[in-house]
């Protein structure tokens, strides 16, 4: 269960600290394999932005466990 503590650390540790924590990566709507960039480099269709939302879920056990919080 993804809490907005958790939302507000990863933004924090990306922006501030220059962790990398979420692992966003891009996706081609006509299936092509690409690994980066706006655009894809076999049809030039526009990429998909896909964001990672597990680190988010993550993070918020890693808060729980530093809090002593009950799961």
């Amino acid at each position: 269960m993804t809490t907005k503590r958790a939302q507000r650390l990863g933004k924090f540790l990306e922006k501030e600290l220059g962790w990398s924590v979420y692992s966003n990566s891009v996706e081609c709507p006509n299936g092509h394999i690409v690994y980066e960039g706006k655009f894809c480099s076999e049809c030039g269709a526009k990429l998909k932005q896909i964001r990672d939302t597990n680190s988010d879920d993550q993070l918020e056990l890693a808060i729980k466990h530093l809090l002593k919080e009950k799961k």
